[in-house]
């Protein structure tokens, strides 16, 4: 876990089924606040330990970045492939192994793939991303080139005598 200045944030069990964090000052070693999931607004938020507890900018930074770095993209990722996967269920359009898979190939894969900064998903770099219209567009895809490798890989293929 990256290391801040003066925080640390450590994992504390689960609340609404998702990991539950301390906010510990490194120097007093007193518990500041937690992070916890909040799900009626389906993110992380956090509290104080107690009142009168202060924080300056940096503190308040080092917990926006591990919000950001460590939590958010595995809440969205999560939300991503769950919506992608209800739709699927609905519609009949791909099979499991095209949908989610872990050898780089699958749909939720590509779309979840983090940009070079690390903040944004493929998808949400998209202007506009109807999934269910994405799900069709891949199978599509996946028909399209596969035909075409099939009939390559015939023309190529050696007898042995």
């Amino acid at each position: 876990m990256k290391k801040y200045k003066f925080i640390s944030i450590t994992p504390d069990g689960e609340f609404a089924g998702k990991p539950k964090y301390k906010i510990i000052n490194t120097k007093s070693e007193g518990e500041l606040g937690i992070l916890f999931y909040h799900k009626p607004w389906k993110q992380y938020v956090f509290t104080q330990s107690q009142q009168g507890v202060i924080f300056n900018k940096s503190c308040l930074l080092d917990i926006i970045d591990f919000i950001e770095t460590k939590l958010s993209s595995n809440t969205k990722e999560e939300v991503f492939i769950n919506r992608c996967a209800e739709i699927n269920k609905e519609f009949e359009i791909l099979e499991e192994k095209d949908l989610i898979n872990t050898n780089g190939n699958s749909f939720t894969e590509y779309w979840i793939e983090i940009s070079f900064k690390g903040r944004k998903m493929r998808f949400e770099k998209e202007s506009v991303f109807d999934v269910e219209r994405r799900l069709r567009t891949w199978r599509n895809n996946i028909d399209k080139y596969d035909k075409k490798f099939v009939k390559e890989t015939k023309l190529v293929s050696c007898r042995r005598n």
